[in-house]
């Protein structure tokens, strides 16, 4: 059997167990947070979140299936229409009612930490954002998965089988750790360039608390310049 190909590894369709951590987590992930996401920062987070879901579910569904198989199952059966349709109707539900809940729990907490509502289509760019922010980190995975089997063809040619696994372990745990030490640097320094400068403000109107017991305040367990610019909106 030919080796596959990248392309063909990138748009492979997602295995049963992959659809389904992904649909969880995706649905988790609109859960409200402390505080006020906007759409592109909920985008993202759950752009995460179903890549996280896709993998988990691709771990699990390995053992699951051999499981089934152990029970004397065949898990390459289709499920019985009843359980198709359950599961289908169930999916479609999350799908069309997610945005929707997200956007309704994102306007009922807004007031209360003083942010603006957010308008009534913002969860359409949300939906664009988690799209691309997975297909991005899929194919990045999708990506090292492919180049981890070629170093793996290429050292067994080499050298024993045995050794072989050794080496291509070594080589994509190096690899892992130089890319992502230079990659969290640079995010690190974005993110300090572009929120830390901002978070040391403090909103017109607010003021460093005078009472011991809240926040920022003179006994306070907190520090006033430890509050960010959101925090000291909050409590001055």
């Amino acid at each position: 059997m030919p080796p596959i190909t990248l392309g063909h590894r990138i748009v492979r369709p997602l295995c049963a167990g992959s659809a389904v951590g992904a649909l969880v987590l995706w649905s988790l992930s609109l859960r409200p947070s402390l505080l006020p996401r906007s759409w592109f920062v909920q985008g993202a987070v759950s752009g995460v979140c179903v890549a996280l879901g896709i993998a988990i579910g691709a771990i699990l569904d390995r053992p699951v299936r051999a499981l089934v198989r152990r029970f004397g199952g065949d898990p390459e059966r289709p499920l019985p229409t009843w359980a198709r349709l359950a599961v289908g109707t169930i999916a479609v539900v999350l799908l069309v009612t997610g945005p929707f809940r997200w956007h309704a729990w994102q306007q009922a907490q807004r007031p209360l930490v003083l942010v603006e509502p957010q308008p009534a289509w913002a969860f359409l760019p949300m939906l664009a954002t988690t799209a691309v922010v997975t297909a991005l980190l899929l194919t990045i995975a999708r990506t090292i998965v492919h180049a981890t089997a070629w170093v793996d063809r290429r050292m067994a040619r080499r050298v024993r089988a045995s050794a072989a696994r050794w080496a291509t372990a070594a080589i994509v745990t190096i690899t892992a750790i130089v890319v992502l030490s230079i990659g969290g640097r640079w995010f690190a320094q974005w993110a300090e360039q572009n929120f830390g400068a901002f978070d040391t403000t403090t909103p017109d109107g607010a003021e460093e608390p005078t009472v011991s017991t809240r926040s920022g305040g003179p006994d306070s367990l907190v520090d006033w310049d430890d509050l960010g610019h959101q925090g000291r909106g909050f409590v001055g």
